[in-house]
């Protein structure tokens, strides 16, 4: 099973809540498809940014990599 890393300027959800809950930027949001509250995934992903890792960049290269593969 896939995880597929979106990230939407225009979402119908709880914008504070996700933006306090992954601890990134509102305006662009990233989420994963499917209860992304639950996965562990964003779980993963919120250690590392408690770790230093800079996350909004990390998940960039990520959507960037999987534009190049629809090409």
């Amino acid at each position: 099973m896939g995880i597929k890393i979106r990230k939407e300027f225009n979402i119908k959800v709880n914008i504070p809540k996700i933006t306090e809950f992954i601890g990134c930027n509102a305006k662009g949001i990233y989420y994963i498809e499917n209860n992304f509250e639950n996965t562990k995934a964003i779980r993963y992903l919120m250690y590392m940014r408690k770790k230093g890792l800079n996350v909004n960049k990390l998940l960039d290269m990520v959507n960037e990599k999987e534009e190049s593969l629809k090409d």
